[in-house]
């Protein structure tokens, strides 16, 4: 294991697919911040582009190693298969860490003196806490998708895909979560003169205990977590309040790296068990 981890971690260091997309990395993060700050929002939206650059750089480095026969080799030489693959997913939650990090720096410094003058220091420690085990999230999903699929063009499709898929789906379940209970309508006369309001139920709100499935699922989406903490920073910073209110719950939060830590644990082992079982040609 460990020779594996410095060999990946030498070919880090000349790789320059690594370096380009770190770079790539931070000018998001800058692009982030501006746009937060002209927006007066922070919208995990803009995010999606640092989970497409992760998914780039962990299917493309996985399958360019297939294509040189580099993990056969590995094979060859007595590394067993669930070693290659712990190893592999390491030295790539290392670098979705490092890519997360490069994109948080910048973001923070433009964000900091206005977005975020008023958020207490625990509260964006609880978040960078968060977005990093969201990241190994991230890396988890894209090696076990990586190592199962040889092919590299098909691999980095796939991991493509699965980021916008989940990007899709938070947008659909938040969209229903910040629907209001109630809609006010407003009754005009022949002047467009408002002479009186209606408050009727809203049809597309959900409650009860299905309001707490969508917002629970919601959660465990990795996108759907990050678009959730930016939230967090913003009604937490916000000393008028904020309308995001409604769709971040507080009381979530301690869950988040409990829910990391748990779809990380998951995906590893389905990956390690899977991987020792496939075929290396």
């Amino acid at each position: 294991m460990n020779r594996l981890l410095k060999a990946a971690l030498y070919r880090l260091k000349v790789q320059k697919l690594f370096w380009v997309l770190l770079g790539v990395s931070f000018v998001c993060g800058v692009v982030f911040g501006i746009v937060s700050v002209s927006e007066n929002d922070l919208d995990g939206l803009f995010m999606t582009p640092l989970f497409l650059i992760m998914s780039i750089y962990v299917s493309l480095s996985i399958g360019q190693e297939y294509n040189d026969a580099t993990i056969r080799n590995k094979v060859i030489v007595g590394n067993t298969k669930g070693t290659i693959f712990v190893s592999e997913l390491i030295i790539n939650a290392f670098v979705c860490l490092v890519m997360m990090l490069a994109f948080i720096l910048p973001a923070f410094i433009c964000c900091y003196s206005t977005l975020l003058s008023n958020a207490t220091m625990d509260k964006m420690l609880m978040t960078l806490i968060c977005l990093l085990l969201d990241s190994v999230v991230y890396a988890a999903i894209f090696t076990l998708i990586s190592c199962l699929i040889s092919q590299k063009a098909i691999g980095t499709i796939l991991c493509i895909l699965i980021v916008f898929a989940m990007a899709f789906g938070t947008n659909r379940l938040e969209f229903s979560i910040f629907q209001v209970e109630n809609i006010t309508i407003e009754q005009t006369n022949e002047l467009g003169e408002i002479i009186g309001e209606e408050v009727i139920p809203n049809p597309n709100y959900i409650g009860g205990m299905a309001r707490q499935i969508y917002m629970t699922a919601d959660s465990l989406i990795p996108n759907g977590q990050a678009n959730n903490l930016m939230t967090y920073l913003v009604i937490t910073s916000d000393n008028t309040g904020n309308e995001g209110a409604q769709l971040f719950s507080e009381e979530m939060l301690p869950f988040y790296p409990i829910y990391s830590v748990g779809l990380t644990i998951i995906l590893s082992c389905v990956g390690w068990f899977a991987f020792r079982k496939k075929e290396l040609k």
